[in-house]
């Protein structure tokens, strides 16, 4: 590796909004990390979302409040000689590429964004960074073929993986009462925050099926935290099946889990490259996992074709993959517990998937993601365009005299730091006003449905980004009568 990186510390910046739990919150500090032997590293953080570092990093620390946040990155980067901006996660991708000054600008991409985006978003973003740097080879694929970016500027680097503290960190004590749980059964693990998109809800309902008719010893623990908690454990009473399902909450060492487990299941219905599957193979765990893109397939299959998703159950060399559907979901079929099954009884099988296991990941190498890294930030050329900075619908309001900015979030501050100022009507609405400040930036923050007397000739711009949000935005929008409704490609 080049020694004139080391001799001549140029300044990086990482921008994400936390360093709390969360994989692209992890890699983000171990990229730190790992990165800090050859730059100077600043964290750009939002306070609004923790100011508790759950994963070890280096760097220095520079929190904004939620209301500063696009305006201080900004100023960070016109009063600091930085070198290259990297950030992880849409939203603060968004802010980098329209903060941009003179530094190169990369996007790590860690999730299958066309499953969760509105068609408008993530277009302008994209084709405006320096570089996009995928997760797995899925995404990357995923992009090219939605237009997002074209494909000499963006590439694939893998995550890095903890081996040897991940092992280290699996010999301490299990918690006493996860102990007092178990009673000395056999257990299926799965980790990951407890949100819809991880489904959850689908291991339950396939867990059910596997304890009634193959299994009834073998408990589950599912490690994590997050909004869906109370929804899980009212499904694990409706079921009967609370002295067989523990939810423990997220912890900063998982491996002790880990280690002593007989099956590692993931039922997501989409991810980027979980980490879990890498850190459940470091410690030769036995893997199920739905086929969703992306990333299970690439770490269990070395298959990188997403064309053609499994249907049914199909034994790879690293582990099992079970289909992907609402079927699955809703337990109407049960090929996730026939894998769990197959895992759970097949020795010779169990035994096979970790020697696979154990050759990949003896074969896995920091230092040639580290090297990958360091490539795409010396060898990028700062040269994207800066003046393109949110099209779409929202062209046909910039001479309009009344505007609704529906949605208060940093989405919805950086279409309004887009517009003219100087209008009859212009505020930010919500929903709920409940737990929001009366004004954003001088700008009035209005609820909603109290702005129906202009339903007729005020145009409500929808600020949101994910499918869901701006399905339900639009909704309430039409429903109480605003006839123009405008999409902001974002």
């Amino acid at each position: 590796m080049a020694r004139t990186y080391r001799e001549n510390r140029k300044n990086v910046i990482i921008i994400i909004p936390s360093l709390t739990n969360g994989g692209a919150e992890r890699m983000a500090g171990y990229l730190s990390i790992k990165l800090s032997e050859y730059y100077s590293i600043y964290f750009l953080l939002n306070r609004k979302y923790g100011t508790t570092e759950a994963y070890d990093y280096s760097g220095e620390l520079i929190y904004f409040d939620d209301k500063d946040y696009f305006n201080g990155i900004k100023a960070f980067k016109r009063h600091n000689d930085i070198y290259c901006a990297i950030s992880f996660m849409f939203l603060a991708n968004a802010i980098n590429v329209r903060t941009r000054y003179k530094e190169k600008v990369i996007l790590s991409v860690r999730t299958m964004e066309s499953e969760r985006f509105a068609p408008n978003i993530g277009v302008n973003t994209y084709s405006m960074a320096d570089c996009v740097v995928t997760c797995s080879k899925g995404i990357r694929e995923d992009f090219i073929k939605n237009g997002y970016i074209s494909a000499d500027r963006i590439t694939t680097i893998y995550n890095f993986i903890e081996k040897k503290k991940i092992v280290e960190c699996s010999s301490e004590d299990e918690n006493e009462e996860i102990n007092k749980f178990l009673s000395g059964s056999r257990y299926i693990l799965s980790v990951g925050r407890l949100d819809k998109v991880k489904n959850h809800i689908r291991l339950i309902r396939q867990y059910e099926y596997y304890h009634k008719n193959n299994d009834k010893n073998t408990k589950l623990i599912i490690l994590g935290s997050g909004s869906l908690e109370e929804q899980l454990l009212n499904k694990i009473r409706e079921l009967g099946l609370q002295e067989y399902i523990c939810i423990i909450p997220f912890t900063r060492n998982p491996f002790v889990y880990y280690a002593k487990a007989d099956c590692f299941v993931l039922p997501s219905d989409y991810e980027g490259f979980p980490n879990v599957l890498m850190e459940a193979m470091a410690l030769n765990v036995p893997i199920v996992a739905t086929d969703c893109p992306s990333g299970p397939r690439e770490i269990l299959d070395d298959n990188c074709d997403y064309d053609e998703m499994i249907q049914g159950m199909k034994i790879c060399r690293r582990g099992l993959l079970c289909e992907n559907s609402r079927d699955e979901s809703e337990g109407i079929t049960h090929y996730m517990a026939d894998a769990i099954n197959e895992v759970m009884t097949d020795e010779e099988l169990r035994n096979l998937i970790k020697k696979e296991q154990k050759i990949f990941m003896d074969n896995y190498s920091n230092e040639d993601i580290l090297k990958e890294w360091i490539d795409v930030i010396e060898l990028t050329t700062a040269n994207r365009p800066s003046d393109s900075l949110i099209h779409g619908d929202i062209d046909e309001v910039i001479g309009e005299d009344e505007v609704i900015v529906y949605g208060a979030g940093m989405v919805g501050h950086m279409i309004m730091d887009f517009l003219n100022k100087d209008r009859r009507l212009l505020c930010y609405a919500v929903t709920d006003t409940s737990d929001k400040d009366n004004e954003l930036y001088g700008v009035p923050i209005r609820q909603i449905n109290a702005l129906t007397d202009y339903a007729d000739t005020a145009s409500v711009i929808i600020a949101a980004w994910t499918k869901e949000n701006m399905n339900e935005m639009e909704e309430n929008a039409r429903k109480l009568g605003f006839k123009k409704i405008v999409f902001p490609s974002l």
